[in-house]
């Protein structure tokens, strides 16, 4: 999982050397994660769950700093094509996420299932 802040376009005055005055414009400081991978599962991901992803990425109880966690790294792996480690990710006991990662898992279960693991949608 890549995890990337917006980008921020803008001016960096320096002034002294105790004072400082940024004049920053066109910020955008939501992180946006990317999926591994470029096949259709990885596609899909992105497509559909974007959202649910980068909430998922900028959550501390889903995500450490760098934007891992077992759901995240599970689903690099799905996008890069690992069907096995896919449906261990999706079939996961929701109970091990925090209600970002619920909300992640479902997004993916319901949409994208069939494209990642090859089987049919399994909503429990």
């Amino acid at each position: 999982m890549k995890r990337h802040l917006g980008s921020v376009l803008g001016t960096l005055l320096l002034l002294g050397s105790t004072s400082c005055i940024f004049l920053v414009d066109n910020v955008s400081v939501e992180p946006s994660c990317t999926i591994e991978g470029s096949g259709t599962c990885a596609t899909c991901m992105r497509t559909k769950c974007q959202s649910k992803i980068d909430s998922c990425c900028g959550s501390i109880t889903c995500a450490d700093l760098e934007g891992h966690s077992a759901l995240l790294d599970g689903l690099d792996r799905c996008g890069g094509g690992d069907k096995v480690s896919c449906k261990r990710t999706l079939v996961t006991s929701s109970a091990s996420f925090d209600t970002q990662g619920n909300a992640l898992q479902s997004c993916i279960r319901v949409s994208c299932n069939d494209v990642c693991t090859g089987e049919a949608n399994n909503t429990e």
